[in-house]
């Protein structure tokens, strides 16, 4: 994943928004997707011909070559190649014809590892297969969605092309590459120090928390289009409120579904992984609060990448970036700081991550105010994520004195958090930072009339 983020340098990026801004021709998408297979083409010819055995093992823990290749195979076609693909249909508000692909290849993914259990054929190579495969063919499919140019004369050479995609690029691909080897470094004294335990923890606890990216990727993708096209054409104004109300929305769809996991943490990794995943509680709670800034990081970046100024932010997050895997060191050594803080392992690391990420975002979001004249707005999270949490844990202190089966009540547990949230949202969107701009302030005024008419 970190080698993914080192061949990209915002080529994906520059991608996307340059099909935003206007319908390209057939000869623009090829040039893409040429280079999209020499980049990996090339990479795995210096991986396996070029480096040393010895270098392959100490970098993958002594894992096979074809192992690493299949590994590397199926993260390309999964996370790299898909996410390409779907951004061209979506680049012309096709995002309901794209999504039945995307769950459909997520369908056959659940059925072809229920296959392979079933067969006895569920290895770690034929996992990484069966989805390089899958993956290679839905995006395959979401590519041919996309109508290109046909008018002759809106076509561009290439000198031009590669032009554009260096101008946008080259801002960001030091920041990209420094980041590549922050994230490498994490995961490989993780697994250094932490092994292949604490890798689950993390992993299964990203994986949990990954829902509240789902849930908001496809805005994002929508919102970046739209920001894209609005600034092109001047309108500022569009642009800013585009940003102000789909920030304030993403980050309390983001803080519902974390607040409502939180509390209820050991008991979903015991229904859902087991008892022996239990201890990941603590590395859980920091990942559900990682991804609620998680998703208004990624919104940024898709704003900063939509507008095509690259260099917001770009001196703060390359200058973070080192103190990462210091910091990373400090926690997962177990020859420094080993008498005041034992080594945290996952958790150290989650936490890490939540720090780094809180204060990242909130950072940037003054650095976009600033260059676009708008005021950086950031006292709601802390109201969002106080008011919701309490609602959490307050819900699991009433449904936990009930006399009900363990998933009962977490099932309970998430419709009455659910009606509380709503309640609030429509009473008091203020403590969630809405004013003017949000629904919810006319549905209350109904609710009034309607208990006034009723006295």
């Amino acid at each position: 994943m970190a080698l993914k983020q080192l061949l990209d340098l915002g080529s994906s990026s520059a991608f996307y928004t340059l099909l935003s801004q206007q319908s390209r021709s057939g000869i623009f998408l090829l040039q893409f997707w040429f280079f999209f297979l020499g980049k990996y083409l090339l990479t795995a010819a210096v991986i396996f011909w070029v480096f040393p055995d010895s270098w392959v093992q100490s970098l993958w823990h002594g894992e096979q070559k074809s192992l690493v290749a299949l590994a590397m195979m199926a993260t390309a076609m999964q996370f790299d190649m898909w996410p390409n693909a779907m951004q061209m249909p979506e680049s012309q508000r096709k995002t309901v014809k794209v999504q039945p692909i995307y769950i459909g290849a997520l369908l056959m993914q659940v059925l072809s590892v229920a296959g392979l259990y079933w067969t006895n054929y569920l290895t770690l190579g034929n996992y990484l297969a069966s989805v390089a495969i899958l993956w290679f063919f839905a995006a395959t499919l979401a590519a041919f969605l996309y109508e290109p140019e046909r008018d002759p004369e809106k076509f561009q050479n290439t000198k031009q092309t590669l032009r554009e995609y260096i101008e946008f690029c080259k801002p960001i691909a030091p920041f990209l590459f420094v980041g590549f080897i922050s994230d490498f470094l994490d995961r490989w004294m993780l697994q250094e120090w932490g092994g292949s335990q604490q890798q689950g923890f993390l992993a299964i606890s990203q994986q949990i928390s990954g829902v509240t990216l789902i849930i908001t990727a496809s805005i994002i993708k929508m919102v970046w289009k739209e920001v894209a096209e609005a600034l092109q054409r001047d309108d500022l104004e569009s642009a800013k409120q585009i940003y102000m109300v789909t920030k304030k929305n993403m980050f309390l769809v983001g803080a519902f579904i974390a607040c409502g996991v939180i509390p209820w943490s050991e008991e979903v990794l015991r229904l859902v992984y087991g008892n022996e995943y239990i201890p990941a509680w603590g590395v859980l709670v920091a990942m559900m609060m990682y991804s609620i800034h998680q998703s208004l990081g990624q919104f940024e970046g898709a704003f900063i990448m939509a507008s095509g100024k690259t260099r917001i932010g770009l001196i703060f997050n390359t200058a973070m970036i080192p103190f990462g895997p210091m910091v990373s060191y400090l926690l997962l050594s177990p020859t420094h700081l080993s008498e005041l803080l034992p080594p945290m392992g996952a958790l150290g690391l989650a936490l890490k991550m939540v720090l780094f990420q809180i204060f990242s975002v909130n950072v940037i979001g003054v650095l976009i105010g600033k260059v676009f004249g708008w005021r950086h707005e950031w006292v709601y999270q802390l109201q969002t994520i106080a008011v919701l949490l309490s609602f959490g844990i307050s819900v699991k202190m009433v449904i936990s004195v009930l006399p009900i089966a363990p998933l009962a009540a977490l099932i309970s547990s998430v419709v009455v958090y659910g009606i509380v949230v709503c309640i609030a949202i429509v009473l008091y969107p203020r403590i969630f930072g809405f004013g003017q701009f949000v629904f919810a302030n006319g549905i209350k005024l109904k609710i009034k009339g309607v208990f006034n008419g009723v006295r």
